[in-house]
């Protein structure tokens, strides 16, 4: 048994002469005009569609679960969907000294067999109270199998949430989504806005819409705290990129560099209605960072954070 255990031990990190070779293969693939050519690319194509298929299976099936939200999968072998979980499900997860997503992909393991991987595994560890977390599972079974397995992962997450459900949490209510209409802009916090615009500009083949100064308070009547240089990108003129510069300590930009350093700050997507994508956030357990809708002090557009 020890010699096993060493045997498996050794090949998880240090793939053997055979796995080395196949990966050789992989990344030297037949050239064109080869004898094997033809029938290597027929045969990588049937694969690459298999694969999207069964991946496009996959996240529509999870879709369809009320409670389980998950992205797209481009080509990936794994999908990560998004799971939300009553409040009382993760306090007694850690009332065992475990994370919620471990408590539940465990009671899926026990209860149907399937396994997946909690997303914590992976640092993605939500706060103790709120409701959204996830799991990741692969998508290398034979596309047949997926639609008994979703079956099998809806029966499952309708039991789990029942036994723990409470006022707090609706498993209809947690499945409604946010339509996004398209990335109206991103913010840019830097030391210096100028230095920074002047970059995309000259360098990016950006273009200057315009810039906005800004009181926001930690100034006199009549001075300026903030720089705003609005951008629009040489290849989506429907959006925009805001680089901002806060010229002293007080302000928020300021503060929050000196915590994360500069970079994006803030993605702002666009929605039909604010108010009902606010709704549908507190509904889902989102932690937002105030508890109203609020106004943007350059555009007056009404906001989320």
């Amino acid at each position: 048994l020890g010699q096993i255990i060493k045997l498996v031990a050794e090949t998880l990190p240090c793939p053997n002469t055979t796995g080395q070779m196949m990966v050789g293969l992989m990344v030297k693939p037949p050239a064109p005009g080869s004898v094997s050519f033809n029938q290597f690319q027929a045969e990588e194509k049937k694969v690459l569609k298999q694969l999207i298929s069964r991946a496009s299976l996959m996240v529509e099936g999870l879709n369809s679960i009320p409670g389980i939200f998950c992205h797209p999968c481009n080509g990936a072998l794994y999908a990560f969907p998004s799971v939300g979980l009553p409040l009382a499900a993760v306090r007694k997860a850690h009332d065992q000294g475990m994370l919620a997503d471990v408590h539940y992909c465990l009671s899926l393991l026990q209860k149907t067999g399937i396994c997946v991987t909690p997303a914590s595994g992976y640092r993605a560890v939500p706060h103790k109270n709120t409701q959204r977390h996830g799991f990741r599972i692969t998508i290398l079974i034979k596309e047949s199998h997926i639609p008994k397995l979703i079956q099998e992962i809806a029966i499952h997450h309708r039991n789990y949430c029942s036994e723990f459900e409470d006022s707090s949490f609706s498993l209809n209510k947690s499945h409604e989504k946010i339509k996004l209409l398209k990335l109206d802009h991103y913010t840019l916090i830097c030391n210096s806005a100028k230095t920074v615009a002047k970059y995309h500009i000259e360098k990016l083949g950006f273009k200057l819409i315009r810039t906005i100064d800004v009181n926001t308070g930690t100034v006199a009547a009549g001075q300026v705290d903030m720089l705003n240089f609005v951008l629009e990108p040489p290849c989506n003129p429907s959006t925009s990129v805001v680089v901002t510069e806060g010229t002293n300590d007080e302000t928020v930009f300021r503060r929050y560099m000196k915590e994360y350093g500069e970079g994006i700050h803030h993605i702002a997507f666009e929605v039909e209605d604010v108010e009902e994508a606010f709704r549908v956030m507190k509904t889902r357990g989102i932690k937002t960072t105030t508890d109203v809708v609020t106004t943007d002090i350059l555009t007056g557009l009404k906001q989320i954070f």
